[in-house]
């Protein structure tokens, strides 16, 4: 956007304090912390749990551990035939049939979906904060082994067409990191991953959510969470100004018109600051008179915003 013209030798020394407080880009930027790949997540592989595979602090979740820790048998005891339910476990079949099996001595967190939403399956407050300056931004990774685990026997024998399957996302301080992703494989080994720049804050508070709603299929478990800083923090900025200042270098009896090709820009040091000595003219302006070379300048906004 093209701002006001200023014309006029006499407000030479009014315009060369105007171009001295302007600049192309200046910012002005207050450091932040930062620590490039530490690891937030406390007991992320869960190898530590509490009596019949119940989930420890600080961890927390919206699912209700099973009153069975064992096979269920079918819904409406508390195990994990119902959905809402969860453990902490190595082998999904030892808890539901239909689940696919796996060796003993790994822990992960095993959950039968709810069928509603707003399923919060893991939740942790991060109150180490890598990043505290107000306005400045941190990018999390967030990666973890998630895999749906009804077994392809038991969906073959009694869903032939396919089931929905399970959904996650992940969530710092409410705001999505990243998409969410289907959970549709079985493989242990199969790794989500979610990135993004978060608001720094005094605390972080870390949720895998499940988005299914369906009653077969929304069966899922997760392993290894892990939550990194990637980079420093990006430090807040404040935009000064933006833009160049440019030079007239025609003649011109009354103010000439901003697309005229005899504008030039004044060239700029490397600190910002405009040459008032670098003109197409210097002669001196008599009032009265038409305004000639040098005479007239202008600003042109060029609308640049401070990267973040």
């Amino acid at each position: 956007m093209m701002k006001a013209l200023i014309g006029n030798k006499k407000g030479r020394a009014l315009f060369a304090a105007a171009i001295a407080a302007t600049s192309v880009g200046a910012l002005i930027s207050t450091p932040a912390s930062a620590i490039d790949g530490q690891q937030f997540v406390v007991n992320g592989g869960f190898d530590s749990s509490g009596a019949n595979g119940e989930l420890l602090a600080p961890s927390t979740t919206d699912f209700a551990l099973t009153s069975i820790n064992g096979p269920g048998g079918g819904t409406g005891n508390g195990s994990m035939y119902d959905p809402g339910r969860y453990v902490i476990g190595s082998n999904p079949n030892n808890f539901h049939s239909a689940w696919i099996t796996l060796p003993e001595g790994n822990p992960m967190l095993i959950a039968n979906g709810f069928e509603s939403t707003n399923q919060k399956v893991w939740e942790q407050v991060i109150t180490t904060s890598p990043c505290t300056t107000p306005g400045s931004l941190v990018t999390f990774d967030f990666t973890a082994n998630a895999m749906n685990i009804l077994s392809a026997e038991w969906v073959a024998a009694n869903a032939p067409g396919g089931v929905a399957g399970a959904n996650i996302s992940v969530t710092i301080n409410g705001v999505p990191l990243g998409a969410s992703q289907d959970l549709t494989t079985s493989n242990p080994g199969n790794v989500v991953q979610f990135v993004g720049p978060v608001a720094a804050a005094a605390s972080f508070d870390v949720a895998i959510w499940n988005n299914g709603t369906a009653y077969m299929g929304n069966d899922f478990a997760i392993d290894n969470i892990s939550l990194v800083q990637r980079g420093d923090c990006a430090p807040p900025c404040t935009d000064v100004v933006h833009g160049v200042w440019f030079n007239y270098t025609g003649n011109s009896v009354g103010a000439p018109a901003l697309n005229d090709p005899k504008w030039h820009a004044l060239p700029a040091t490397p600190g910002g600051q405009h040459d008032v000595d670098v003109r197409g003219f210097n002669k001196p302006y008599q009032v009265g008179t038409a305004k000639g070379k040098g005479d007239w300048f202008k600003w042109v906004d060029d609308g640049a915003k401070c990267a973040v």
